[in-house]
């Protein structure tokens, strides 16, 4: 049976249970490196799953790190290690107006160049 979280064979959503790994972090005051390993990890996951992209939400990125929503939030460190993972062909799904902010969702493209 297929997980919920494929909305389509091709491209895998990372959200509240997606291409989460099995564990969840919690970090106190996570950093802009805590937010690029976790991606690092999603996208391995959708690559070995055979996805071509994954959508991944700031929010819900947040929330399985841990300290959110709070006012100890760490929201612009994930919105800067989402964009900061871009690449080539990857797009902004939504934007939040001020840029950093719980709905911003960005689709990578899999496989991710080493």
């Amino acid at each position: 049976m297929q997980p919920s979280f494929f909305h389509n064979r091709r491209c895998a959503r990372a959200g509240k249970h997606d291409v989460m790994p099995q564990w969840r972090v919690s970090v106190t005051e996570p950093s802009t490196d805590d937010f690029r390993q976790l991606l690092e990890k999603f996208f391995a996951t959708a690559e070995e799953l055979g996805f071509v992209a994954v959508d991944v939400n700031s929010g819900n990125l947040h929330r399985f790190i841990g300290v959110y929503p709070s006012p100890n939030h760490r929201m612009p460190a994930c919105c800067g290690a989402m964009r900061n993972a871009m690449q080539p062909g990857d797009s902004i799904v939504e934007e939040p107006p001020k840029g950093s902010g719980a709905n911003l969702t960005i689709r990578y493209q899999l496989p991710r160049p080493k």
